[in-house]
């Protein structure tokens, strides 16, 4: 073989390796714009179905709830569901009224 053929194997080998690196790459590509659509997506469902924190209900001021000594945080809602659903629900509202 002479020495211009020996170069245009090496040149052939080159580019065939050079075409195969390129396709690994491309597919690589491929696959990470797939992966980040799935996560942009699961982001987006997530976001969509994520529930919505329940507060306590913010206790109004009247001479009623003075009366009673419920412990309030700094932003005036009560300390505990609990001490929070005394003062909203209906039954409670009633015994609160009646004196009881």
């Amino acid at each position: 073989m002479s020495k211009k053929d020996k170069l245009k194997k090496e040149i052939k080998r080159l580019k065939k390796q050079t075409d195969k690196a390129l396709l690994k790459q491309q597919k690589a590509e491929k696959k990470l714009k797939r992966l980040k659509d799935l996560v942009r997506s699961q982001e987006e469902m997530q976001a969509r179905t994520k529930p919505k924190k329940n507060k306590a209900a913010p206790v109004e001021k009247t001479a009623e709830n003075d009366q009673q000594d419920v412990s309030l945080n700094s932003t005036g809602v009560a300390r505990s569901q609990r001490e929070a659903w005394k003062l909203t629900h209906p039954a409670f509202c009633r015994l609160r009224q009646s004196g009881l």
